[in-house]
């Protein structure tokens, strides 16, 4: 992400800020998404969004041009895909919709291997415990799709699958 962003701004510090507010206003509107899914008021959702950014940002090796919050937005996204997910009835929805889960995995698990790992884990137990139908179907999508993306997005980096084993494990 860092080295596209630089190869379109440039190397100069100001247009390199860019890509903190980018990520930071990514995240908030995960943010935004998922609190869309409750009843309460405006006012209770907007604190909701305040204190879910700072409880989650603030620690002291948190930076808005690195992978920890490319891997927060993915989490927050994903909570949002399975939130419509459990809503929707469609099934042409629903499997885009677990496809988008399945590349929010893959694009986790490569920025942050353990969250990444986390993210996976919680989005299988999360289809099992709340689709009625077709779990089974669902996982394999997503455990496909997430596969998928992992060497798709290895590929991109001009990596081999041994390289990034073996340089980022």
């Amino acid at each position: 992400e860092f080295s596209f962003f630089q190869g379109v701004v440039g190397i100069r510090w100001l247009p390199s800020l860019l890509l903190g507010l980018f990520n930071a206003l990514a995240y908030l509107g995960g943010l935004v998404l998922v609190t869309r899914f409750s009843y309460w008021k405006d006012w209770q959702k907007a604190l909701t969004i305040v204190c879910a950014f700072i409880v989650t940002t603030d620690f002291i090796t948190f930076r808005f041009d690195d992978y920890h919050i490319l891997s927060a937005t993915f989490v927050v996204y994903s909570i949002a895909c399975i939130l419509t997910l459990n809503q929707q009835h469609d099934r042409r929805k629903e499997l885009a919709l677990l496809t988008a889960l399945g590349v929010l995995s893959g694009l986790c698990f490569t920025t942050r291997l353990n969250d990444g790992a986390a993210l996976f884990a919680s989005v299988v137990l999360a289809i099992l415990v709340i689709r009625n139908s077709r779990r089974v179907a669902s996982v394999l999508i997503i455990a496909a799709v997430t596969a998928l993306t992992s060497f798709l997005m290895i590929a991109a980096t001009g990596d081999t699958l041994h390289a990034w084993w073996t340089n980022s494990i």
